[in-house]
C-alpha cells in the first residue's frame, strides 16, 4: 500500500496461509493505524509443524494499535498475533484440542484417538493438523474402515439362507409310514407234479422317499442402514444348496448337504466395496412322531473376503485393500407341532393328503470368525 493503511473497528483483515510458511502480507510504505478489527486466517490443508510463523502487516513507518482479534480456519492450529514497533506477526500453534473432540461418530472418535496417539511423527497426525473441523471429520470417516466390520452382519445374513434351505428340506415329507413300496413276486412248488397255486409275496423296494437326492438355490439383496455410528451398507446375496438324505423307518430322517455362497458388497458412503465367498458343508437330522416333529441341523463355512476402500480426503488419497479369510459355523433347530386342517390323519398311510398349520419353535447359534489381516496401500490401512 502506497502510503497510510489503517483498520477500523469492526473491519476484517482475511490472510491466507500455508504449511510452508507462506502467507498474505499488506505492506504500507507510510504508518499503519489498527483501531480494531479481526483477521481471520483462511489456512490451506496441509502437512503443518507444531507451530509457524507469518509477518502478515508491516509499515515502513511502524505500527499502532491492535486488532480486536484473531480467528482461523483450522480446527487444530491456534492463531496469535504479536506486535512489533514495524509489524504485526501471525503465529499457527497446535493447541490442546483432541483429535477426538470434533468426532462425529464412535468409529471416528477411536481412529481419531488412534492418530492422535501416533504422535507428531505420522503422517496422516500431520495431515490431519492441518485440517479444519468439516475436513477432519471427513478424514476420520474416511479412515475408519467401517466395511470390514460391517461384513459381519453380511456373513450373518448369508448364514439364514442355508439354514432354511436346510429346514425347508426336513419340513417337507413323505409318510413315515409309507417309506416302503412293495413288488409283487411269486412261487411255486419246486416239482411240476407237485404244483401249487401261484402265491404273491410282497417284495420290499426302496421308495423315493426313504433316499434323496435335492438341491436349492437362493438369492436376495438387501440394506443395512447407518445406526449413526457405522455407515449404510448394499449387499447381494446368491448360493445354492445340495443335499442327499435317508429316512429310516422309525420316523428319523438324516442327511448331508453343501454348498456356495457369494455375497457382494458395496458401502457408498465410505466408497468401499467387496465380496465374501463361501463354501459349506452342514448335516442335519430329523424326527416325526405323529404331529410332532423335531429338526436339528449344523454347519461350517469357509469364508474368503476381498474388500477394497478408498480414503481420500484434503491433501490424501490413497486405495487400501485387503483379502482374508474367515469361518461361520452354525447350530440351528426348530420343534414343531402340525394341526390337521383337511381330510387324512398325520403320520397315517392315507390316499388324501392332509392340509395343516404348523406352530413351531425354533432357534439358531451363529458364531463368525475372522483371521487377521492387514490392509495394502499406503498409510490409511488398518
Amino acid at each position: 500500500v502506497a502510503g497510510n493503511a489503517t483498520f477500523a473497528p469492526g473491519s476484517t483483515f482475511q490472510v491466507e496461509a500455508n504449511a510452508a510458511g507462506q502467507s498474505d502480507r499488506l505492506a504500507a510504505t507510510g504508518s499503519a493505524t489498527i483501531q480494531g478489527g479481526t483477521v481471520q486466517v483462511l489456512a490451506q490443508n496441509g502437512n503443518y509443524n507444531p507451530r509457524t510463523q507469518y509477518t502478515v502487516l508491516s509499515a515502513n513507518n511502524g505500527v499502532t494499535g491492535t486488532f480486536a482479534g484473531v480467528t482461523s480456519n483450522l480446527a487444530f492450529l491456534t492463531p496469535t498475533l504479536r506486535y512489533q514497533p514495524a509489524e504485526v506477526d501471525l503465529t499457527l500453534t497446535r493447541n490442546d484440542t483432541p483429535f477426538a473432540t470434533i468426532a462425529q461418530t464412535r468409529n471416528q472418535a477411536a481412529v481419531a484417538t488412534a492418530i492422535q496417539g501416533a504422535g507428531a511423527g505420522a503422517g496422516i497426525y500431520a495431515r490431519t493438523v492441518g485440517l479444519t473441523t468439516p475436513e477432519a471429520v471427513t478424514a476420520f470417516q474416511a479412515l475408519t474402515g467401517d466395511i470390514h466390520a460391517s461384513s459381519v452382519s453380511a456373513a450373518y445374513e448369508t448364514a439364514f439362507f442355508v439354514r432354511e434351505a436346510i429346514l425347508d428340506r426336513l419340513r417337507w415329507s413323505g409318510d413315515a409310514g409309507r417309506d416302503y413300496g412293495t413288488l409283487p413276486a411269486t412261487y411255486t412248488a419246486d416239482l411240476p407234479s407237485r404244483a401249487a397255486p401261484v402265491a404273491p409275496v410282497p417284495v420290499r423296494v426302496l421308495d423315493p422317499r426313504v433316499f434323496g437326492l435335492w438341491g436349492q438355490g437362493f438369492g436376495s439383496f438387501g440394506q443395512a442402514r447407518s445406526d449413526g455410528n457405522a455407515v449404510t451398507l448394499n449387499r447381494d446375496t446368491a448360493g445354492f444348496v445340495l443335499g442327499a438324505d435317508l429316512r429310516l423307518e422309525n420316523g428319523i430322517k438324516l442327511g448331508v448337504a453343501g454348498g456356495y455362497t457369494r455375497t457382494t458388497l458395496d458401502a457408498p458412503g465410505q466408497t468401499a466395496s467387496g465380496t465374501i465367498e463361501s463354501g459349506f458343508g452342514g448335516v442335519y437330522g430329523g424326527y416325526e412322531a405323529g404331529p410332532f416333529a423335531l429338526r436339528l441341523g449344523a454347519s461350517y463355512a469357509d469364508n474368503s473376503l476381498r474388500l477394497r476402500r478408498s480414503v481420500v480426503f484434503p491433501g490424501f488419497s490413497e486405495t487400501e485393500s485387503a483379502r482374508y479369510g474367515g469361518s461361520t459355523v452354525q447350530g440351528f433347530g426348530e420343534i414343531g407341532y402340525r394341526i390337521a386342517l383337511g381330510a387324512g390323519v398325520l403320520g397315517k398311510a392315507s390316499p388324501v393328503t392332509a392340509s395343516y398349520i404348523e406352530p413351531f419353535v425354533g432357534g439358531a447359534y451363529v458364531g463368525i470368525d475372522r483371521n487377521r489381516f492387514t490392509e495394502t496401500g499406503g498409510r490409511g490401512g488398518v
